[in-house]
């Protein structure tokens, strides 16, 4: 299930809960549409909740899907988000996100990036990140 809060604007809140379905992929990615026509800096916390059960259920399709739109869109992407935090429930995926997460979301995304265990964590280092 996906849940988005743009209304704390220039953050941005988007939760999956369980698998990503095709469904709230293409509603994720509409939304992500409608910021960067916004032609705003922002910034993006992705939480994952119960990240294990999907990573255990995770589509390959819906993720190229995903990547395909990441990859055709990364200019504006790298001018217009300037952070992404992901936020995940399930500390081995976090362990093993965290020395990576800098230099993937770099890599797809064009920006800075990193991976926290709460939403607390993710907006400090936003917070730190502006300074």
């Amino acid at each position: 299930m996906l849940t988005i809060n743009d209304k704390t604007w220039p953050i941005v809140y988007v939760n999956f809960d369980g698998v990503r379905t095709l469904e709230d992929v293409q509603e994720y990615l509409q939304n992500f549409e409608n910021w960067l026509s916004r032609e705003e800096q922002f910034s993006l916390i992705i939480n994952q909740t119960n990240a294990e059960l999907a990573d255990s259920n995770s589509s390959k399709e819906v993720k190229k899907i995903e990547m395909q739109w990441i990859n055709e869109n990364k200019p504006r992407i790298a001018k217009y988000c300037s952070h992404i935090a992901m936020v995940v429930d399930w500390d081995e995926m976090l362990n093993k996100m965290q020395p990576m997460a800098p230099k993937v979301v770099e890599q797809m995304f064009g920006c800075s990036g990193q991976a926290f265990g709460s939403i607390q964590e993710a907006e400090d280092w936003i917070e730190e990140q502006k300074n």
